[in-house]
Formats: structure tokens, C-alpha cells, sequence
């Protein structure tokens, strides 16, 4: 999120959801301020990975220029990862070229994601602060993926246990090859 210009009072609201749901130890790390092996040492107590939105293309960057992507699948040994916005897109597969510029007032920083998961993440689906993250942009962007496409509002989340995905929440769409294959 700190590439991203303006209001930033969401991350403020996603953390304070945390602390009022969750509880325990807070803290913050910023993995391009530290030496991997120091990262390591911060999270090894940790139960949970929190990574906020923001910039996906520069998260993406950002993970791989760190070595934080070599990092993390030791990590989800024994962690939790959660993501919001960005830092769950970033995990999957990169949306499609047209999807990144018709729907991302971004810069690009990357070309692709991590593909940890076999699917692509697009979220904040039929949010009011961006306008077009409808059903159509999931179905189009579907149409070129070789993998499922999960679009999700701000009240939906992808769960990975195992080798099981699903979805919890409301008003999501799970879309392949442009058919809707489920919808919440």
C-alpha cells in the first residue's frame, strides 16, 4: 500500500478487525527493510502471516527481490497465511494483460504473480470504490486463463486447507473458461 496514493484508513480498519477478532501479539515487518535471515527470525513465533493490499505488481516485485517468496513456503509449514486484497491475489496467477489495465490504475512492477495456488484472485468484486470489478470483468478474464478465476467482494474470502479450495463469505464468483461455475 505504499506505492498507493491517497486514503489508507481501510488498513487502519483492517488491522483494528484483527485485534478486535483475533487478539495476541501484533507486528509489523517490512521485509525490504530487513535481512531475510532477520524476517525468519521475527515470524518464527508467529501463528499467523497478515500481508495487506495495495500494489499486487509491486508486492509480487517486492516478495521476489527479498527473497521472501523463497521464504514462505517453509513459513506455511506450521503458519497461517492471510491476505488481503494484493496479498492475496499475489499468491495465484497473474490476471490477464487487459484485465491488469482496464481494471488496475496501476503501474506494472511484474508480469507475473507467484502461482503458489492454481487459481487467479481478483478482488473487491461489485465494490462501490471500484466501479468496474462487476460479474462481466471475472467472466472476460476467465476467458483467458488456464486457471479458475475467483472474484471476490470485500466479504468473501478463498480458504487453501490441504488441497481443498472454497470459498466463505458473500458475493463471489468462481468463473472458468468465461461460465460461472459457482456463485454467492
Amino acid at each position: 500500500m505504499i506505492v498507493e496514493p491517497g486514503d489508507h484508513s481501510w488498513f487502519v480498519e483492517d488491522l483494528n478487525n484483527i485485534r478486535n477478532n483475533f487478539g495476541g501479539a501484533i507486528e509489523f515487518i517490512d521485509i525490504q527493510m530487513l535481512d531475510i535471515t532477520e524476517v525468519e527470525k521475527r515470524l518464527a513465533d508467529a501463528d499467523v502471516i497478515y500481508v495487506a493490499g495495495g500494489n499486487t505488481d509491486y508486492l509480487s516485485n517486492t516478495f521476489e527481490k527479498t527473497s521472501f517468496i523463497k521464504l514462505l513456503p517453509k513459513l506455511l509449514e506450521t503458519k497461517v497465511y492471510v491476505g488481503s486484497s494484493a496479498g492475496s491475489s499475489v499468491l495465484g496467477h497473474r490476471p490477464s494483460a487487459k484485465t491488469f489495465v482496464e481494471n488496475y490504475e496501476e503501474k506494472q512492477f511484474t508480469d507475473k504473480y507467484h502461482n503458489f495456488l492454481d487459481l487467479v484472485i481478483l478482488p473487491h468484486l461489485n465494490s462501490p470504490y471500484f466501479n468496474t470489478r462487476g460479474e462481466g470483468w471475472a467472466i472476460e478474464d476467465s476467458k483467458t486463463e488456464p486457471v479458475p478465476v475467483y472474484a471476490l467482494s470485500d466479504n468473501a474470502a478463498v480458504i487453501v486447507e490441504d488441497e481443498q479450495i472454497y470459498v466463505i463469505g458473500k458475493d463471489y464468483l468462481v468463473v472458468k473458461n468465461g461460465e460461472m461455475k459457482k456463485r454467492g
